[in-house]
């Protein structure tokens, strides 16, 4: 069966080849007057792109973006479609062919693996791809991490410059991945490539002296090393691994470091990635996407880290029809960092959500917490919050996840919804001033 399902694929990414090819004549490749800059990655992808973008103009350049929460061209926002990472071939095109006509120089790109895997961004040739991590993720379409690296590295091996992490030991690969990864990136075919590296802790770009809203800014490429202060606006380290690594690629574009730390300086997060909820009554309340373990455990970790007295309230779903087992893991990680957690409802597609919350539930049991104390049950998405937010005192921490920027959920069919809009009326009716 699983066989079967494979040569299905494949058969059916014949036929997006076919279509990215008629996409591109209409278009007339429009990817090829443009310096095309992909982002590709488990977790991180969409703040890469905006900072990458946000530099740019930064730097006086016409440029556009393509990524999960939407597009822009120069300044100008625009719609790429519903749940969608990478959109279609046809609507791929199309938004490339508005940046030429917009005179953009640059087109920053979210590249899924789902987008390589169909042939959705054949065409185009990139200049630069960035990769942020590898972590558990897509697996229900995947099948394997072998097969979901190998996807993620066929973008990169395409890409004249590759911009990558320093430490692989941070993906969560067994052994014999992590052997293959490193075997793949001493493959020929990256040997004509210009590889830098970034991270935290080494690499081309890496950062130094931490503090709370500032860093300093570390690149070291062709033996030219400066140190440059950046005060910032976003929150944890893996926000400064995301920073870093659009600086590398910026670095690579030849950016001047000036417009580097201005761009970053002036970049304030993007929509539904740990998006703050302001209010009168002291809570800190945040919308984040976060929809994978890693990503849930970065988010709850950083929160942690920030408000370290506070008690933590999660409220969280996993998506249907997807990789089922990443379900108890994030239910584990939720109930080992969250005081409490409240399990509701996201993206089912169709499935049955109270199946999905049980498959959740099976996780946090693995923990201490304890039901109808330290965890709940709660489909209702709007209720969900609304507990969340009238168990919490002054000081405490409300964190959303799973839904982000998004402005509907697809429970089969899409209805429209926003985390932010029910939080705030939420609040509201509790005669909490926002």
């Amino acid at each position: 069966m699983i066989k079967l399902r494979g040569m299905l694929q494949k058969f059916k990414n014949i036929y997006h080849l076919f279509q990215a090819m008629i996409a591109n004549f209409i278009y007339g490749f429009p990817g090829k007057d443009l310096i095309c800059i992909g982002v590709t990655g488990t977790d991180g992808k969409s703040t890469v792109c905006n900072l990458i973008y946000h530099i740019l103009r930064a730097s006086g350049e016409k440029v556009g973006v393509i990524s999960t929460i939407g597009g822009k061209i120069n300044d100008e926002d625009f719609s790429t479609g519903l749940h969608t990472t990478t959109p279609s071939s046809f609507t791929l095109q199309k938004c490339l062919k508005k940046m030429v006509d917009a005179g953009c120089k640059y087109a920053v790109l979210e590249v899924a693996s789902h987008g390589i895997d169909q042939n959705r961004i054949w065409g185009i040739p990139f200049e630069v791809g960035v990769l942020t991590n590898i972590t558990r993720e897509h697996l229900d379409y995947h099948k394997t991490m072998n097969e979901y690296i190998v996807t993620k590295l066929s973008f990169l091996k395409k890409c004249h410059i590759v911009v990558i992490p320093a430490k692989f030991h941070d993906f969560e690969l067994s052994g014999v991945e992590k052997t293959f990864w490193d075997s793949f990136l001493k493959n020929d075919e990256f040997k004509s490539r210009i590889i830098s590296t970034y991270g935290i802790n080494g690499g081309y770009t890496r950062a130094s002296d931490i503090k709370h809203g500032f860093f300093n800014l570390i690149p070291n490429f062709k033996q030219r090393e400066e140190r440059v202060t950046i005060q910032h606006n976003l929150l944890g380290r893996f926000n400064i691994e995301n920073i870093l690594a659009a600086s590398a690629a910026c670095i690579l574009l030849g950016v001047k470091m000036e417009k580097i730390k201005k761009g970053i300086e002036e970049f304030k997060g993007i929509k539904g990635r740990l998006e703050m909820i302001k209010n009168d009554r002291n809570l800190h309340v945040f919308v984040d996407f976060a929809h994978t373990p890693n990503a849930i455990e970065q988010v709850l970790k950083t929160l942690r880290e920030e408000f370290p007295k506070s008690k933590i309230i999660h409220v969280f779903g996993a998506t249907g029809k997807r990789d089922k087992e990443k379900r108890p893991l994030m239910g584990e990680i939720s109930g080992k960092m969250a005081d409490v957690s409240i399990i509701t409802t996201e993206d089912t597609y169709g499935e049955n959500p109270q199946r999905i919350i049980s498959m959740i539930e099976e996780g946090i049991n693995k923990t201490d917490k304890k039901f109808g104390c330290t965890y709940f049950l709660e489909p209702d998405r709007q209720k969900a919050l609304e507990m969340g937010v009238k168990m919490a005192k002054q000081g405490d921490v409300i964190v959303a996840t799973g839904v982000g920027h998004q402005t509907s959920l697809n429970v089969g069919h899409e209805i429209e919804w926003s985390d932010q809009n029910s939080l705030r009326e939420i609040m509201q009716n509790l005669k909490i001033k926002i």
